[in-house]
């Protein structure tokens, strides 16, 4: 018997979102042309040995299997962004909308057999190949989803560590698996929208309450400094900035609601108002990992789990630290007094 030959291997996985939708078969070629144009171009800037690398055409899409490439850890990522921007700039330079497209890419890593195929063609097979396609096919246009085993080698990454939202997938016969959306704000080729495949028709958008919306406004304010304050700690000060985030906003809810001439208010902070947020934020992580963990998990599924879409992705789940583009645009529409009070400006 033959011992197949395994190798650990990154797989991108993509094909071009509505190939045959309103498009003639010289503008399908077109694109098939344009897409393997586009990829290889892509791959020649990365100097990738050539028996390092094999292509897949799939008709409408191609997948590309990167064997033994353990350097860059990123590489399979940096590609994919590098396509879809390389596409974003070929639709700006071409008015033809049959001739404008987006893909769609799917992230996995794992040891895959190597075969030949039965046209006497270096092939892969295996699982991970077989995720890949799985998780593009969740994917929307200019999206790009990773497997497991990506996520976890790139989420303890100081430039990822707050770049994925996880969900979970279900595929045929009921197997669900998770998938990890790559998102970047300022990216102007990525689309960072939810994808279509967990947007459920019952889901339905809850308002702002006022505690949230002042939480989004403390948040918003002190992000230079929270920022700087994580980067000693980037692991565990997530659970104390949200205590401290969520005693700021109930400050700021009991001054709101008093009289005009009311002086009873008390703040719940230590050492009041005119403590630094500084002293603040060190005391509630001198509190104890333990009990933050609990509180900082209280107070997420009370009073914020429900506004999870206005926060970037974190390290954990349950923190939710930074606010995100849509959470300043549901701040500013649905609390624009809120919004005027902290002085707060749009992002240019």
């Amino acid at each position: 018997m033959n011992t197949a030959e395994t190798a650990y291997i990154k797989h991108i996985f993509l094909d071009i979102v509505s190939f045959t939708e309103d498009r003639s078969v010289e503008a399908q070629s077109y694109l098939v042309n344009k897409i393997s144009e586009i990829v290889t171009g892509v791959i020649a800037n990365e100097s990738i040995p050539p028996d390092k690398i094999i292509y897949l055409p799939t008709g409408d899409g191609i997948c590309i299997a990167l064997i033994e490439l353990l350097k860059p850890y990123d590489i399979h990522l940096k590609i994919a962004l590098n396509i879809i921007e390389t596409i974003h700039k070929h639709n700006s330079t071409i008015d033809d909308k049959m001739r404008n497209f987006e893909v769609r890419v799917g992230l996995n890593e794992n040891v895959d057999n190597l075969i030949v195929d039965i046209n006497k063609k270096q092939n892969v097979a295996g699982l991970g190949i077989n995720m890949a396609q799985r998780i593009m096919d969740k994917c929307d246009g200019s999206q790009i989803l990773v497997g497991e085993m990506v996520y976890e080698k790139l989420k303890a990454r100081e430039r990822y560590m707050h770049s994925f939202r996880k969900f979970i997938a279900t595929a045929k016969h009921n197997i669900k698996f998770p998938v990890y959306q790559y998102v970047e704000e300022n990216n102007l080729w990525l689309n960072n929208d939810i994808p279509k495949a967990f947007v459920s028709d019952k889901i339905k958008v809850i308002s702002l309450s006022k505690l949230s919306a002042y939480y989004i406004a403390h948040s918003i304010k002190n992000e230079p400094f929270l920022v700087t304050k994580m980067k000693e700690h980037i692991t565990f000060y997530g659970w104390p900035t949200t205590v401290l985030l969520y005693f700021l906003a109930l400050d700021s809810v009991a001054r709101s609601e008093e009289g005009k001439y009311d002086v009873t208010h008390k703040s719940k902070l230590l050492g009041g108002e005119n403590a630094s947020i500084d002293t603040q934020l060190d005391h509630y992580f001198n509190i104890g990992l333990n009990p933050l963990y609990q509180f900082a998990a209280l107070i997420k599924e009370k009073y914020l789990s429900k506004y999870e879409d206005c926060f970037k992705p974190t390290v954990y789940p349950y923190d939710l630290i930074f606010v995100n583009e849509n959470g300043r645009k549901r701040l500013k529409k649905e609390w624009p007094n809120i919004w005027d009070e902290f002085g707060l400006q749009e992002i240019k």
